[in-house]
């Protein structure tokens, strides 16, 4: 029990807070290129989305998959903007900049 507790405690952590908070931080300490960011992005992001069928207790199950979409629409939300400042034509909404 204690086992699939924490489990599930580590993949509560690919919620809101990740692409708030963490994903900066790293970021920032790697001094990670927007562009290389950018280039693994969604590969990642698919990588977090099959973490919601992977909760083990009951909290987990009820609660995790919601707390993880909240972190994908702001990871998307992310990368449709990191898209249009990279000018990127195949990106969400177009790719195109008003900067």
């Amino acid at each position: 029990m204690v086992s699939d507790a924490l489990y599930d405690a580590d993949k509560f952590r690919w919620g809101p807070e990740n692409f708030t908070t963490t994903l900066w931080i790293m970021v920032g300490s790697r001094n990670t290129p927007p562009e290389a960011l950018h280039r693994t992005f969604k590969e990642k992001m698919d990588g977090i989305e099959r973490i919601k069928r992977t909760f083990r207790t009951e909290t987990g199950r009820r609660y995790g998959p919601e707390f993880i979409d909240q972190g994908i629409i702001i990871g998307n939300a992310i990368y449709a903007e990191m898209s249009k400042l990279l000018h990127h034509p195949n990106s969400p909404k177009g790719g195109s900049s008003d900067i």
